[in-house]
Formats: structure tokens, C-alpha cells, sequence
């Protein structure tokens, strides 16, 4: 058991009690606190660390994602004590996933076992309270703009809070988990930022015929956009597309959507039939899909923020708890004083990329064939022929099922 930093039992702040400097000091940082962030929180809270959890914006709040939970993230989420909650949050079941082309080719296969839909807004607002519950100190809105190294090897993390004032925290570990990109990536200069990632992404949610038990994936040329019932009777649309298309509606995403969506029917279809309940599009631009440091100035990365896996695979969420689980017994190894900060860190990298690196390069292989419909008309085909390749596929992008049979 790790020793904490204080004889007590760590005190733990309301999500919106953050005006005030928070009780230190810490054991451990967490900077984000999506699926990932909260999980890493609460494993460590739960093993007697000293851990605070910070989120830059207020709860709740959406998130660009295709909010698909892939059946492997049931009991990761049961590892965690958080499947009532979840169950009770009333996600979408989904058994099947259906891909179509814009030339009208439709293929469609069983998952290997029962997803979930369920939306960014209500999963981490509840994994964050799950934190808060394990006696984990969380804190938002609280934004992180700096993280540096101090001569006596820990680490001093800068935020801001909401009324605009600044605070400082220390800590002997650091986890970085805040997704695809953020202010932090660049005062950290990390390499990703300085390639160009040609593709953008939108998301809204809708209400419209019902998706059923199905992920849907519906090509056009040049990107593919995903459907998924969601908790409440919505719909979750979350696209990905290259960024020559938004620039021919001149940077405006209606105008994109409305002109290039319906070029595939069944797509269209389903549009006919929706209406949108977002103002406006979530929408990001640069989506870094190309290979990332899982260490940076000594801070782990987790989720998005170490790797990004195409949306294709629908791995993410899962991955992103995946990677909480793997780091929690490192961490808890280097506060014990088992593992130098160099050892954490190469042996982290080291589970890191055998565990995500083979799924991330197939999915960074595959995506382009989706963007291409001639492409992908011929794989559509060979899948309909060949079902067993669709069967690999699946099984490359995803985690081999474990002993664990939970449910939620």
C-alpha cells in the first residue's frame, strides 16, 4: 500500500467547491476527467492514494465521441463499482453493426456480445461522481495550464478556476488524461501537433427513428458518419470526414452536412426523419490519428491523449478504462518506492504499445478504405463473401475476451 500524505483519510472536495485551495498535498494528479481520468482516479482513491482529479470544464458537459461502448467495457466498468449507476443511467443494447456504401451496399454482422450506448454527458458526470465516491478529491471546473518538474522530483501543477483565480498543486505522479488535444499538448510540445491531420469531426444528437440493437456506419465520399441510440430515445450522429469537404461549404458545418450527408441514401434516409437537438454541431478540427508519446516531461498518458484509435473500430471508451486499469498498478508500485520514475515510465510505454499499438496501426490502415466508396464497395462485397474477414477485423481492433463475463 502506497504511503499517503497524510495520516488521515483523504478529504475529498464537492465537484463545484472550487473556490478555494483544495487539501494537499497529493500523492497523485489526474488532469482530466473523462472515462479514462475518473477511472485512473478511482483505482488509485480506492488503493489508499492521495489523488486529486481535475476537469477543466463544469459538469455536465458533452464531448466529441461516437458513445459506443464496446462489449468489453462492461466489466471494466464493473471493476469499478459503477454498473447500477450506469444501468440505471439506461443506455442503449446494441448486437449488431451494420456498414453502408453510397453506392447502396450494406453489410451487416453480430457483435461478439451486447454493447452499450450511452452519451459523454451522463457516463462521466457519473464516473466522476464514482471518483468522488472513492474518496478521491475532484474539482471542476478547474483547468490545468501547466505542469512542470521541481528539483525535488515532484511535479507542481498550475490551474485555473472558474472565477479566473490560480492555484498550485504538487504531487509525486502525474496523469495526463485529456483527450485528442488540448492547450496542454502544445505547452508540452508534443509532436503530433507539429504534423498536419487533414480531417475533422462532428457530433450532435438527435431525435429520429430509432437506430435499434445496431451501430450503424454510413460512407460518403471522403468520410463516414456513425448512428447509435443513446440513452432517453436519442440518437448520437458523430462524423469524421476530410477537411477539403468542409471547405468547399466554406467552413460552415450545415451547409456540409446538408449537401454531402444524403449522398448516402440510407444515411439520407434516416436524416429525413431526425431532427436535430444540439443548437449546433459539436465540432473539432486537426483529429490527431498519427502515432503519440505515452510519456511526456514525466507525465503518463492516458485514453485519447496517449492514442488515438480510429472511430471505425469503436474502441475507444473501452481502451480509455483499459488504459486506467494498466496504469493504477504501476502507479501504486513507483509510490511504494518498487519502481524508479524511469522504470514507471519505460514499463508503462512498454504495456502501453503491446497491449494498443497493433489496433491503432490497423485502424490508421483501414479508415482511408471508408473514405474511398469504389475502395469500399469492393471490401463490402468481399465481407458479404467472406464473412470470417469481417470476423478478424473485429477481432484486431479490440481486446480478446477475458475470463470476466460481467454485465451491465
Amino acid at each position: 500500500m502506497p504511503s499517503t500524505s497524510s495520516s488521515s483519510t483523504p478529504t475529498w472536495a464537492h465537484p463545484t467547491d472550487n473556490t478555494d485551495t483544495v487539501p494537499g498535498p497529493f500523492d497523485a494528479v489526474v488532469i482530466g476527467a473523462g472515462l479514462a481520468g475518473s477511472a485512473a482516479a478511482t483505482h488509485l482513491a480506492r488503493a489508499g492514494v492521495c489523488v486529486l482529479l481535475l476537469e477543466a470544464d463544469a459538469f455536465p458537459h458533452d464531448r466529441m465521441c461516437g458513445e459506443f461502448l464496446s462489449p468489453e467495457a462492461a466489466p471494466m466498468l464493473a471493476r469499478l463499482g459503477a454498473s447500477a449507476a450506469v444501468a440505471a443511467a439506461g443506455p442503449s443494447r446494441m448486437t449488431e453493426a451494420r456498414i453502408t456504401s453510397p453506392g447502396g451496399l450494406v453489410w451487416s454482422a453480430s457483435l461478439p456480445a451486447s454493447a452499450m450506448g450511452l452519451s459523454r454527458r451522463v457516463l462521466d458526470a457519473l464516473l466522476f461522481e464514482n471518483a468522488a465516491s472513492a474518496r478521491a478529491v475532484t474539482l471542476a471546473p478547474a483547468r490545468v495550464t501547466n505542469v512542470v518538474g521541481t528539483p525535488g522530483g515532484t511535479r507542481r501543477v498550475t490551474y485555473r478556476l472558474r472565477d479566473g483565480g490560480t492555484r498550485e498543486v504538487s504531487a509525486r505522479l502525474v496523469l495526463g488524461a485529456w483527450g485528442k488535444r488540448s492547450p496542454l499538448d502544445r505547452t508540452l510540445a508534443r509532436r503530433f501537433l507539429f504534423q498536419d491531420h487533414d480531417t475533422f469531426a462532428l457530433k450532435a444528437h438527435y431525435h429520429g427513428p430509432s437506430v435499434g440493437h445496431r451501430v450503424e456506419l454510413h460512407a460518403f465520399d471522403g468520410g463516414y458518419c456513425g448512428l447509435a441510440d443513446v440513452e432517453g430515445g436519442q440518437v448520437n450522429l458523430c462524423l469524421l470526414a476530410e477537411t477539403r469537404l468542409l471547405r468547399a461549404h466554406g467552413g460552415d458545418p450545415d451547409a456540409f452536412a446538408r449537401a454531402v450527408l444524403p449522398t448516402n441514401p440510407a444515411l439520407g434516409a434516416w436524416l429525413a426523419g431526425a431532427e436535430r437537438i444540439h443548437e449546433r454541431f459539436i465540432a473539432i478540427s486537426q483529429v490527431p490519428f498519427s502515432p503519440k508519446e505515452q510519456v511526456v516531461d514525466g507525465v503518463l498518458l492516458l485514453g485519447d491523449a496517449a492514442g488515438l484509435i480510429s472511430p471505425l473500430a469503436g474502441n475507444g471508451m473501452a481502451m480509455a478504462l483499459a488504459s486506467a486499469e494498466m496504469v493504477a498498478p504501476l502507479a501504486l508500485a513507483y509510490l511504494d518506492g518498487k519502481l524508479s520514475q524511469a522504470d514507471l515510465e519505460r514499463e508503462y510505454t512498454r504495456q502501453w504499445r503491446g497491449r494498443f499499438a497493433w489496433r491503432l496501426r490497423l485502424g490508421r490502415v483501414l479508415q482511408p478504405l471508408m473514405f474511398q466508396p469504389r475502395t469500399l464497395a469492393v471490401g463490402l462485397r468481399l465481407l458479404r463473401v467472406a464473412p470470417f474477414v469481417g470476423r478478424a477485423l473485429v477481432a484486431g481492433t479490440r481486446e480478446a475476451p477475458r475470463a470476466s463475463t460481467a454485465t451491465i
